[in-house]
Formats: C-alpha cells, structure tokens, sequence
C-alpha cells in the first residue's frame, strides 16, 4: 500500500509512514464482549474511532452484534456526545471503586509500578 500523504510505500501494519511520518490509521477499533453473567441478547460491541475526513466528519461509532456476528444497530456520536459518554462511564467507574482511567505514557508506567512486583 501507499502512503496516502507522500505515495511511498507502507507495509499495512505501519501505524505511521516511515518516509513522512503521516499517521496512516483511518479508525481506531475496540471490541468488547457481553457481561458473562448477565442474560442479555447481542454477542458484543464494537466501538469505533473515526479520524478520517474521507469518512465524513470525527465521530465514534457503536456497533452491536447479535450472536449470529451480525450488526444489529449503529449509532454515531459527535465528538461532544463521545465526551459526554466518557465522562459518564467514567463517573459510574469511580463510584464503584474503580478508578479512572489515566491517559498518556506516564499514566500507564505509574499504573504498572502500582501493579508489580518489581
């Protein structure tokens, strides 16, 4: 494949060009599996990340599957109601004893530390 800013080439895996440095992710993508011991129809969720403009404006977009692997509903959040939705998992997560989650490469080394046993 080609690098979508300069035209070199980039194996598919490459999160960056190594000839620009342009990023050459169009999406970000988790997947979460249903609560184990909860009863509820869907097999999981995909969360997706959005940065692209050839993919129309910056959004997040939930997607869930049913237990056949087929989506079953969509819906897509502008970046405010993605902040809202953050603030609010994050909120339920910290009133029930879990902390928030910390952002960026100094957070994780702290969570690490926190962690280990050295």
């Amino acid at each position: 494949m080609a690098c979508r800013n300069c035209g070199q080439p980039v194996d598919r895996e490459h999160r960056f060009c190594p000839w620009c440095a342009a990023p050459q992710q169009r999406k970000a993508v988790a997947l979460f599996p249903p609560h184990p011991q909860v009863a509820a129809p869907g097999r999981g969720l995909r969360v997706s990340r959005y940065f692209d403009p050839d993919d129309g404006p910056p959004h997040t977009r939930l997607s869930v599957y049913d237990g056949d692997g087929r989506v079953t509903c969509v819906v897509a959040l502008d970046d405010a109601t993605t902040a809202e939705l953050a603030g609010f998992l994050n909120g339920l997560g910290a009133g029930a004893g879990v902390p928030p989650p910390r952002e960026g490469v100094l957070a994780r080394i702290v969570d690490w530390l926190t962690v280990s046993d050295y």
